[in-house]
């Protein structure tokens, strides 16, 4: 912290430096402006009177730290050019000294109107001061080393300001942070030279308009058309309206708007195909957008918007074929039998998914063959000459591609054979197989047997020799 020697050079220097300032006041055309005359100072308290219409009305400053007081405003020169210019009169004398959570409250004896607040040198060259206000504010006069941040706020760097509180109130209380050297602050009214009005509503869905009056020329802190006398308002907030008269005076309104909101709210939801949607009394089926009006909890208005999607439900169709004695295995169940079978799954979309099988089944075949052969004759069956009589199996596919057993029964008859044995006289013919034997031999022959197969005959044929011989005979005359 400065010491008194160096602070008191250093805000020597900044007042001269400040004097060759130009001096920023809004027009007061010569309105009167009554200021505080303070009479005592408590330590945490202090309190003073305010002269308005040859009525004093009593005014209160506390603080939850100690404050005194200096016999003038320091570096008053910066205040020459607001006109009325305030006395030069003891004034309370703060540090802000409870740092964070630093309060400094002043309250007046009875409501007043547009209460105003001079500030004297907030914070140093080297220390930034914010003060927070209870109460939105309007600059009067810009002094210099000001931020005004918002309405509600302002950081001080060796900062001079006079700002106006319009409205009617009792108390403002100043929000502080940074304890510094000092400040100098002193109060006023500001009692208008004129009434000026605002007429429309503050409490409005979506937008208002709001219309004063009172003067020629309107200026307002906010809004859609800030330099006409009616004027929209979107956003909730305090806004002042400076109205100025044909003389140049002015008077300040304000006006504590609230705007509730006229929402549009869109969202989107699926069905499946087949479902319905309840919306606002309505089940709906088809897909599109669909608009409802509800009433907010303020009586706006609420645009909801739907966009409703309607999913397919899926439907397949698969068929199988099996052999009889075979299965096939469907959802879980092994089936056997025909028929039409069907299953519900879910698809991607989360909406049903009907599958439907048709089985079909296929008979086996089965079939008997019976063949016969002569013994030393083949039979081909299934890649192999049979021989030997027997019953003998296959499977094949039949025209379904399913099993077919043929089954044969195969004979196999003898061949047969015989001997015979012939003689005859030499001389003689035998016929044989077609042929005229003469001479004694074997001959062979073969002819089919009652079962169709060959039987050979053999013949052994003999010749017998011719014979002579001299009888002797006589007999009788007659």
């Amino acid at each position: 912290m400065e010491t008194p020697i160096r602070d008191a050079a250093r805000r020597l220097a900044v007042w001269s430096a400040l004097l060759l300032l130009p001096a920023l006041a809004a027009a007061q055309c010569n309105q009167n402006l009554s200021w505080a005359v303070w009479n005592s100072f408590t330590g945490m308290e202090a309190t003073g009177t305010v002269q308005v219409n040859n009525q004093t009305i009593n005014v209160t400053m506390t603080a939850n730290y100690t404050f005194d007081s200096t016999p003038g405003i320091f570096n008053y020169g910066v205040f020459a050019g607001f006109n009325p210019p305030p006395p030069n009169a003891t004034v309370p004398r703060t540090t802000w000294a409870a740092g964070p959570g630093g309060e400094t409250t002043m309250c007046f004896s009875q409501q007043v109107e547009n209460p105003v607040l001079l500030l004297s040198s907030v914070g140093a060259p080297s220390v930034s001061v914010t003060l927070e206000f209870s109460l939105p504010y309007v600059v009067l006069f810009d002094g210099g080393g000001m931020n005004f941040v918002n309405n509600t706020s302002l950081i001080g760097t060796e900062g001079y300001a006079i700002i106006m509180f319009p409205g009617d109130f009792t108390c403002v209380t100043i929000y502080s942070s940074t304890p510094e050297w000092y400040t100098n602050l002193t109060w006023g009214l500001n009692p208008p030279s004129f009434e000026a009005e605002i007429e429309g509503d503050t409490i409005a869905c979506g937008s208002t308009t709001l219309t004063a009056s009172g003067g020629t020329d309107y200026e307002w802190s906010g809004g859609q058309t800030p330099n006409s006398p009616s004027n929209t308002f979107t956003q909730t907030g305090t806004y002042f309206v400076t109205v100025t008269d044909a003389q140049g005076c002015t008077s300040v309104k304000a006006a504590n708007v609230t705007i509730h909101p006229e929402t549009d709210t869109t969202f989107s939801a699926s069905i499946c195909e087949g479902e319905s949607y309840a919306f606002n009394g309505q089940d709906l089926t088809q897909p599109g957008e669909y608009q409802a009006v509800f009433q907010t909890e303020f009586d706006c208005d609420s645009t909801v918007t739907l966009n409703l999607e309607v999913l397919p439900v899926d439907l397949t169709e698969l068929s199988e074929s099996i052999c009889l004695g075979e299965s096939v295995t469907f959802q879980g169940d092994v089936l056997t039998l025909p028929g039409t079978y069907t299953a519900t799954l879910q698809n991607a979309s989360g909406c049903d998914s009907t599958i439907s099988l048709t089985l079909t089944v296929f008979p086996l075949s089965a079939s008997s063959l019976s063949a016969t052969i002569c013994q030393g004759e083949t039979f081909p069956f299934n890649g192999t000459n049979l021989t030997q009589a027997g019953i003998y199996s296959v499977t094949l596919s039949n025209q379904y591609g399913c099993d077919s057993v043929v089954n044969l029964n195969l004979i196999v008859n003898p061949v047969s054979s015989g001997t015979a044995s012939r003689a005859i006289c030499l001389g003689d013919t035998l016929e044989f197989d077609g042929q005229p034997l003469t001479q004694p031999g074997t001959y062979f022959a073969t002819f089919q047997n009652t079962l169709g197969c060959d039987s050979i005959v053999s013949l052994n044929l003999s010749v017998l020799p011719a014979t002579a011989d001299t009888v002797q005979a006589a007999i009788c005359q007659g």
